[in-house]
């Protein structure tokens, strides 16, 4: 492994917690893309797949990705008890109707879908 690699491994190591089945999530206050408030200890008990964009995310291989498999998977997840979290990292720019509209591109349904923004801080 070369120094770069271990910089980073160790950085992740420190500041990204893995989670595992049980884990709490923090119950940071978010908004959903209807302007509802939104947290994620709302789904507990719920098989949840949950993942960070931003709308003007311009690389296909990201976020645009990410959505389009989000789309499939809940196309394919059919009536299972499965919920879609993407939270914004971009919370300046992606209010709840930008995060609406980007959604709808993808076919989100607001049921199974959420695409939650809030404070920068809560973000952060």
């Amino acid at each position: 492994m070369n120094a770069l690699a271990l910089a980073i491994a160790l950085a992740v190591a420190t500041f990204v917690p893995t989670l595992q089945t049980g884990d709490t999530i923090p119950a940071i206050p978010l908004v959903d893309q209807s302007g509802h408030a939104f947290s994620i200890a709302q789904l507990r008990g719920n098989a949840v797949v949950l993942s960070f964009m931003y709308t003007r995310c311009a690389d296909p291989r990201m976020c645009p990705l990410v959505s389009s498999k989000f789309a499939r998977l809940q196309r394919a997840a059919g009536s299972a008890p499965i919920r879609l979290v993407e939270i914004t990292l971009d919370p300046a720019y992606d209010t709840p109707r930008v995060l609406r509209v980007y959604g709808h591109a993808f076919g989100a349904d607001q049921k199974r879908w959420t695409l939650a923004t809030g404070a920068p801080s809560s973000i952060d």
